[in-house]
């Protein structure tokens, strides 16, 4: 899924016709394609991954003639601010997502949340795993409140898309 993709798939769906984005006009789509989209930011992880592999040290030792090969994320390399950063372009991505258009494209207050779905999914890819930025953020962490955080984020960012995505629909359309 995507950042982009859920941008784009809120502005169809606050252009079309009341009741009528998740059928006959575009996106024709159900929410649940909102709350998916709102709870993968593929851009952002794909960043992530990237910054991860780069901040990852593979050391290779020799024991008894046995070859061992260890790769550890290296927190201390990356400064704390990259997950924020991270954090922000998410909400970026959305916001020139969902208001790239010829002339415009209407913003409404709940876009402020909207905006904020993806970026706390992203949040809670972080916490959720191990090795991640969000160990340079939130690394003295007990392990357990990360997972218990993280899923419950999880769960109210894809609940809070699919009821973002039937207000949407039920709305009349906005240019």
């Amino acid at each position: 899924m995507s950042v982009i993709g859920y941008g784009v798939l809120t502005r169809l769906r606050t252009q079309a016709p009341a009741d009528q984005s998740q059928t006959v006009e575009a996106p024709s789509m159900r929410v649940i394609v909102d709350g998916l989209a709102a709870l993968v930011p593929g851009e952002i992880l794909i960043l992530h991954g990237a910054i991860v592999a780069w901040a990852t040290v593979t050391t290779t030792t020799e024991e008894q003639g046995v070859e061992k090969v260890a790769s550890t994320f290296d927190a201390s390399s990356v400064h704390w601010f990259a997950f924020w950063i991270l954090v922000a372009v998410c909400a970026l991505l959305y916001v020139i997502a969902r208001t790239r258009r010829e002339g415009g494209s209407s913003w409404s207050g709940v876009d402020f949340v909207r905006m904020l779905l993806p970026a706390a999914a992203f949040a809670a890819w972080a916490l959720l795993g191990k090795g991640t930025l969000a160990d340079s953020t939130f690394g003295d962490m007990n392990g357990g409140l990360r997972l218990a955080i993280g899923g419950c984020l999880g769960v109210v960012v894809a609940a809070a898309a699919v009821a973002l995505g039937k207000q949407a629909d039920a709305a009349d359309a906005k240019p």
